[in-house]
């Protein structure tokens, strides 16, 4: 376990616009910064980051917390593994009980990516310290070229000869071979114990390790160096719950920063690609991992940077296919230009050659916009054959038609129509007829989803009870009693009382029905030593209690400050002036706590009426009499302690 006190130097040391700002491309509004949400597809930010509380909030999804928090959810980890992360990126020393738990003993995903870190080692070592890796493995990099940095960069490896190697070394250091096998770097042959027999999966190829955005080794490509025909070029890990392959970009981990800078992204389609140009200088680089582009992968770019550049070696079937990866760019609302390299050229092999003045060059003069490089492709195939046109022209409709914003949508049609000579009103009408067809079948995806939503209702609707809608008057109440708490707690409430001892004595009385809201109080009633304020309730280790935490202390609203410096309009900040909210409140609570206590009163009052009359019924009767008008004369106290008007 992590000690308390390096849980708190992390959290003290990690800035929160750094970390998020590692995964999304944040501008600053104000106090605050603002980026499109990681966790769900959005195309207007709604996804803000609060340097001064240490928090992150989508109003969108609704997801929010700390830094823990945020690494927690993007890279799917662990309370304890994310503060490991927090304290590798800020090199701070952690504290433990004891030694971190090996991958026996680790959660089934913590261990995946344990046991994916010693394969990465093991792969290197092989590369490095093996007589077979460096006169194999390490000689073919230095023949394409790869400095023995950029092979360290990017975590380059190999896999030796032996069936067998790994599955020992794994074995050696203490780990379940059950995660090799989930991670695809060992398989097996046979069905029982008997007749079962393990192997390396990767053997006797070099080794590319894939990363997720963080850095963290997800998943390998191995690459053999045999001529034979019936030997795969690649092989790849396969889909496991640390790697899915369609939301993974290689090189990404180490070009965000530098696609973020030149807001601009190039792709290609090779590992070797992505780290010849690196090499170069260029590090605005990613590759789609042996896939077609996906829109997961796509998303993935758009949080850095709405500016795409395609590199193609010039392969008329790869231009065709990339037309669907390229439909999907458009839909986001990026732009996207093609780069064609001279024949028999790849981005490897280009750059190498020309180095980073020279690729820069070239790409400067015949860079093209996707749709008129489009317009251009379709034209030469066309020729003079009008049916062939007709049809290049519905191509053209049909790539128009996915850019979403108007203005630019009507931009290209006024120069496609140009230069296909052809009247602009076609092209317009039949964008936006395929617009109209997109738009009626998004219509009647929502409408089933909506009729789907309805039946369900329906079928659960059942009529409110009175004492439920007491119930959930009491909830509200009791969890904005917990949000006074987590927001002003430490604060003065008047001169030497805190809010915190305030709220308590006035609700000393009264029980706090909901488990969470009562446990948020409770380590106030509770409190020892050590500050208990906001960053303790947001940083703390239950989920439950850090996004309470957040939700409170989180608006989707920033005031203008138009107000003040335009119309000269001073708005109250409730911040500073909370002890009028916490009055008001306050008799908001405990007038509910007494109606409740009343009308419980008054039910047993008229059961007793209705039970036939008897002395021990009269005498409980007078006794609900009485209470009731004592509780009703508190009514009236505390209307009058707040200064407040009651009906009777």
């Amino acid at each position: 376990m992590i000690k308390q006190n390096s849980i708190e130097q992390v959290f003290d040391i990690a800035a929160i616009e750094d970390v998020v700002g590692e995964f999304v491309n944040l501008k600053r509004r104000g106090a605050n910064m603002l980026g499109l949400c990681p966790f769900h597809n959005e195309k207007t930010p709604s996804f803000t980051v609060s340097p001064t509380k240490g928090l992150y909030k989508c109003f969108g999804c609704g997801k929010g917390g700390n830094a823990a928090g945020f690494i927690m959810e993007h890279e799917k980890l662990s309370y304890p593994e994310a503060i490991r992360w927090l304290a590798q990126k800020y090199n701070i020393q952690l504290e433990e009980t004891k030694p971190s738990l090996d991958a026996e003993e680790q959660s089934v995903i913590d261990s995946l990516y344990i046991v994916n870190e010693f394969a990465k080692k093991y792969f290197i070592e092989q590369l490095w310290e093996s007589e077979e890796g460096k006169a194999v493995g390490l000689t073919y990099f230095k023949e394409r070229g790869f400095r023995e940095d950029i092979i360290k960069k990017f975590e380059l490896g190999y896999s030796n000869s032996s069936w067998d190697g790994f599955i020992k070394a794994a074995t050696k250091a203490g780990y379940k071979l059950e995660y090799g096998e989930q991670l695809g770097l060992i398989r097996s042959k046979g069905e029982d114990a008997a007749t079962k027999r393990q192997f390396d999966f990767f053997r006797n190829r070099i080794m590319f390790t894939i990363h997720s955005i963080s850095g963290k080794p997800i998943a390998f490509a191995g690459r053999t160096l045999l001529q034979d025909k019936k030997v795969p070029k690649y092989i790849n890990s396969p889909e496991t719950e640390i790697y899915h392959k369609s939301r993974v970009l290689y090189g990404m981990a180490f070009a965000k920063n530098a696609i973020r800078k030149a807001n601009k992204c190039y792709i290609v389609e090779g590992y070797t690609d992505v780290i010849s140009l690196h090499q170069a200088g260029i590090e605005n680089v990613v590759a789609a991992s042996g896939t077609s582009f996906t829109e997961q992968q796509i998303k993935q770019i758009k949080r850095f940077t709405n500016n795409i550049s395609v590199l193609f070696d010039g392969d008329a079937a790869g231009l065709k296919a990339a037309n669907r990866s390229v439909e999907m760019i458009l839909e986001q609302d990026m732009n996207v230009k093609i780069v064609v390299l001279p024949e028999g050229e790849d981005p490897d092999s280009f750059v190498q050659k020309n180095g980073l003045t020279g690729f820069e060059k070239f790409v400067a003069e015949s860079e093209t916009d996707f749709i008129f490089f489009t317009i251009n492709l379709l034209e030469s195939e066309a020729e003079n054959d009008p049916v062939a046109k007709a049809a290049m022209i519905q191509n053209i409709v049909r790539l128009l038609a996915k850019i979403p914003d108007p203005i630019k949508r009507n931009l290209y049609i006024q120069s496609a129509a140009a230069q296909l000579n052809i009247r602009e009103r076609i092209l317009i009408e039949q964008t936006n007829k395929i617009q109209r067809e997109l738009f009626r079948k998004h219509s009647f995806a929502k409408k089933d989803d909506a009729e789907l939503l309805q039946q369900h209702t329906a079928d659960d609707a059942t009529a409110e009870p009175q004492d439920q809608l007491i119930t959930n008057r009491t909830e509200v109440l009791e969890k904005h009693l917990a949000g006074l708490f987590i927001e002003f707690g430490d604060k003065n409430y008047d001169h030497d009382i805190l809010v915190s001892n305030y709220l308590l004595g006035a609700i000393q009385q009264i029980n706090i029905e909901n488990n969470l809201y009562n446990e948020i109080v409770d380590y106030y009633k509770k409190k020892e030593e050590g500050t208990i304020n906001s960053e303790f309730f947001i940083n703390h280790q239950k989920l439950e209690i850090a996004t309470f935490a957040v939700d409170v202390l989180t608006s989707p609203y920033v005031l203008s400050n138009n107000w003040k410096d335009l119309y000269e309009i001073f708005i109250t900040d409730r911040t500073i002036n909370f002890k009028q909210d916490i009055d008001d409140f306050m008799y908001k609570f405990q007038m509910n706590y007494l109606m409740k206590n009343i009308e419980a009163v008054q039910k047993r009052m008229k059961d007793q009426q209705a039970i036939d009359a008897s002395p021990e019924t009269e005498k409980e009767l007078i006794k609900l009499i009485k209470m009731n008008k004592e509780l009703l004369d508190l009514k009236t106290q505390l209307a009058e302690q707040f200064g407040m008007v009651t009906v009777k």
